[in-house]
């Protein structure tokens, strides 16, 4: 064994004579919403022994250890020991106020280049589409996408405006829209469509009496609108369905006086 290793060994074995056994506790946080048998599958472990390690707290050995980072592209040293980083951040360069990501080819062996369109997406009386291009890149995870089960999606983000959506979704939030749907069957969620050449972030509901869509704000304020089935590829396109919203915190509300 190299140095390198031995000193990962040696690390490991410090935190197995602890009091608390913290690797289970990140193997629980690799783990997300995947079940033990969807862990075994993609780790190319025996169930039993997942089970040993998520349930019971018993230690990996450290090959084993080793395999499961190499398969969730993760730091062996976080795994073993609970320092450094999970994942290595790729090198950031800084233009303005923006972070851009440049990643080579093997920093992105366990991430995922998700565009940001320089549109937004209103929840409100609408914008014209005037520009799609892409203006950067969030690089998410990939165990984070498997968790969601989203690994699949084609994904990509889009700010909004506008308070139609509320509390769903708020002025200045971005969305992780998916773009891979099936716009042959009925849809009915929450979608990012162009409606009359308008970028917008509505809930579908379609409906058969009469037949077409009713889109739909979440603020009352705002009334239903419906397109008929006779209207509908001359008038709505659907791009995505909102899969997941990133927003800021709320402010405090003061006190009533």
């Amino acid at each position: 064994m190299n140095e390198e290793g031995k000193a990962t060994e040696d690390l490991f074995l410090n935190e197995r004579n602890g009091s608390e056994n913290k690797i289970q506790t990140r193997l629980k946080e690799l783990k997300g919403k995947r079940t033990l048998r969807e862990l075994a599958d993609f780790w190319g472990i025996p169930l039993s022994t997942i089970n040993g390690w998520i349930i019971r707290g018993s230690q990996p050995p450290l090959e084993a250890a080793a395999k499961v980072a190499k398969a969730e592209g993760i730091s062996l040293e976080w795994l073993a020991t609970g320092e450094g980083q999970m994942y290595e951040a790729p090198e950031a360069h800084h233009y303005g106020d923006r972070v851009h990501n440049v990643c080579s080819t093997r920093d992105m062996d366990h991430l995922t280049k998700v565009p940001t369109f320089d549109v937004e997406a209103s929840a409100g009386a609408g914008t014209w589409i005037n520009a799609e291009n892409i203006r950067d890149y969030w690089y998410v995870p990939r165990t984070w996408l498997r968790q969601e089960r989203l690994e699949h999606a084609e994904l990509c983000m889009i700010n909004t405006i506008g308070d139609s959506m509320t509390p769903y979704i708020n002025h200045g939030d971005r969305l992780l829209v998916k773009t891979n749907i099936d716009r042959e069957k009925a849809l009915d969620g929450v979608f990012v469509i162009n409606l009359d050449g308008n970028l917008r972030v509505k809930r579908l509901e379609a409906t058969l009496f009469p037949a077409g869509y009713r889109v739909k704000s979440d603020n009352e304020l705002y009334p239903p609108e419906f397109v008929p089935a006779a209207e509908l590829t001359q008038r709505l396109y659907v791009i995505g369905e909102v899969v997941r919203v990133f927003g800021q915190p709320a402010k405090p509300t003061p006190p009533v006086q």
